[in-house]
């Protein structure tokens, strides 16, 4: 029986969210029936929770169990996301020894899967704007005024663009669903965008993206900051970092779902505290109704306005129908809990709206080509 050797990078996150990898040569055959693409079929593995302050030394093994996996852009070998958990034995009602998974306490892929599957029908799509801070090192950043950086082009206009185009490049190699890089408005920030990607399936891809981004950091000896105000005490005037989650459900982007968004911009502001709770640590840091943010406790959302919670853009106005854009995530925030909570918050009572806003979601007019600049 033939054997085949391949690279199997797993990768996970830890007590504080923080990226961890390690590397497993699989020797398969095609009994094994992996694609590349098929994760369902891939080995689980255990890792030291007792190294990662998520267990005790005396029962230190948490599981990975692979969500999603993506071609290494390099070489013969695939790179596997994963949740983790615990696993204990227990005696069921017939007296038979049983093992039960249980998420970890940052596992918060189990349960926004869960919300997916229940909203499968409404199909929604995520566009996601990581913005982000490249550090030299433990040294502050060189500030200047900012201003020329935002796109800018040219010696002492765009710094480190070298790393951020190799990012982009390896992401592509490795089936991820980046759209697009730009030079963010403070010195030394980027980012990148995502989808868009439906379902479950955009945090995958914007969580890959962020590990890429972090490990091609280490070849230029560079940190990534996904803090969202890395330099609140060096000079508040400058931009902080968000993750802008740009969101749509199949109706919203058919002829006649402007309404629908409007009406998603009322269920959000219904929930603003509980999502502000769960958008990002030391985001109020960022949302001071300065630099393109609205106040923290405060809710708003617009046409074209940059500086509401919510923005709905321009030709989304203009078309009848797309999506809107979320401006409140930081960009720290965990993409798994930001794009169910968006989901469940306005999708959860749309089947008991008006007759008007069901006539919107019988509209038997196909969806219209979503042009999402996420810019």
């Amino acid at each position: 029986m033939n054997k085949i050797s391949i690279c199997l990078e797993y990768i996970w996150l830890d007590n504080e969210k923080n990226f961890r990898s390690k590397i497993k040569v699989w020797n398969y055959t095609k009994e094994s029936k992996f694609t590349g693409k098929n994760h369902e079929v891939l080995p689980e593995w255990t890792y030291d929770g007792s190294s990662t302050n998520q267990a005790n030394g005396n029962d230190s093994d948490i599981v990975l169990k692979p969500v999603a996996v993506f071609p290494k852009h390099a070489g013969h070998g695939y790179y596997v996301l994963c949740s983790t958990y615990y696993l204990n034995p227990e005696i069921d009602d017939n007296g038979k020894e049983v093992w039960n998974y249980t998420p970890t306490e940052t596992n918060t892929w189990h349960n926004a899967n869960e919300l997916f599957e229940q909203y499968k029908d409404e199909k929604p799509w995520y566009g996601l704007e990581q913005e982000y801070f490249i550090n030299p090192g433990e040294n502050l950043l060189q500030t200047t005024v900012q201003g020329k950086y935002y796109c800018g082009v040219g010696n002492g206009s765009c710094l480190y663009r070298k790393l951020v185009q190799e990012h982009m490049e390896q992401c592509l190699k490795c089936g991820i669903s980046i759209s697009g890089i730009n030079a963010e408005v403070a010195p030394n920030q980027w980012e990148f965008q995502v989808g868009p990607v439906e379902g479950i399936h955009a945090a995958n891809h914007l969580l890959m993206a962020r590990y890429l981004l972090v490990k091609i950091g280490e070849d230029y000896k560079l940190d990534i900051n996904f803090h969202p105000k890395p330099l609140y005490h060096y000079d508040k005037t400058l931009n902080g970092s968000g993750c802008h989650t740009n969101f749509s459900t199949e109706n919203m982007r058919r002829e006649g779902g402007i309404q629908l968004i409007k009406n998603a911009c009322t269920m959000l502001e219904k929930e603003h505290k509980k999502h502000m709770e769960h958008y990002g640590v030391d985001n109020n840091l960022r949302m001071s109704g300065e630099c393109e943010t609205e106040k923290y406790d405060e809710f708003t959302f617009g046409r074209s306005d940059r500086t509401s919670s919510v923005r709905i853009p321009l030709f989304v106005e203009r078309d009848g129908c797309g999506y809107l854009e979320d401006r409140r995530p930081a960009s720290n925030c965990d993409p798994y809990i930001v794009t169910s909570l968006i989901l469940e918050t306005t999708c959860k009572d749309l089947l008991d709206k008006t007759d008007d806003l069901q006539n919107i979601k019988m509209k038997i007019s196909p969806p219209v080509p979503l042009n999402l600049s996420l810019v």
